[in-house]
């Protein structure tokens, strides 16, 4: 049998670059809200709530020019997506969540591979 992966170089690439976008989004959002200091809490517990409560898994991430790491969680079947920004002292801060999430699909440019 052979070692399938089921994240082909282009699903790679698409989610680098759907990170990169929800990266420039997110920090649009969260820059933009200095008033929420206090809504900051350890990351290991936002995790720990998302995945006991939602199922949700960190699927992309980015590094903010601030020094913050943006990261995108979802469900498994995609039924929920939350967007965290986590500082260098580890406090973290929902920017964004949804429902009904889904990878849009990739279409390369240039000659088939």
């Amino acid at each position: 049998m052979l070692n399938q992966n089921p994240l082909t170089a282009s699903t790679r690439f698409f989610r680098l670059i759907l990170a990169a976008t929800i990266f420039i989004a997110g920090t649009a959002a969260f820059v933009g809200n200095a008033d929420a200091q206090e809504a900051f809490i350890d990351r290991t517990e936002v995790v720990r709530t998302l995945s006991e409560t939602h199922g949700e898994t960190t699927v992309a991430m980015g590094l903010a020019s601030n020094g913050g790491v943006l990261e995108l969680l979802t469900s498994a079947d995609g039924s929920t997506w939350t967007i965290i920004v986590t500082m260098p002292d580890g406090k973290s801060r929902i920017v964004g969540d949804g429902e009904a999430w889904m990878d849009a699909p990739f279409k390369p440019k240039g000659l088939p591979i």
